[in-house]
């Protein structure tokens, strides 16, 4: 899989995902929030297949995120993991009709990332 890019504004639930990733053998790249996610992303997007990201960011929340993302041709292939504290069925509902996933609630158990990903793998081979 290639590198997933890790979107919070909080630099501890960053290191921390990251760290869970690393752990699995994954390669990730580190984003303080959306902003800094869309500039990541203007210049790796190539190398970038997953990005898991915070619902809720102060510059721009996490569904605008995956709006702009969604809305750019160049990253159709990149699949979204929304990992947020927000559980309303709305946004949930939202995240999905955007295109996001998968859906994990915070506080996680790190066996929920991991299992996470494996399925976006496992529809990736069916497709």
């Amino acid at each position: 899989m290639k590198k997933i890019m890790v979107v919070d504004d909080d630099p501890n639930i960053v290191e921390l995902v990251r760290k869970i990733l690393d752990l699995e053998g994954y390669q990730s790249i580190g984003a303080n929030g959306s902003k800094d996610a869309l500039v990541i992303l203007d210049e790796y997007w190539k190398d970038i297949g997953l990005i898991i990201c915070d619902y809720m960011m102060p510059e721009m929340d996490g569904l605008e995120l995956v709006r702009n993302i969604r809305k750019n041709p160049l990253y159709n292939d990149i699949k979204i993991i929304m990992l947020t504290a927000i559980d309303t069925y709305d946004i949930i509902k939202q995240s999905m009709v955007l295109g996001v996933d998968d859906y994990i609630v915070k506080p996680f158990d790190p066996q929920e990332v991991i299992n996470a990903i494996e399925r976006i793998k496992e529809d990736e081979v069916k497709s």
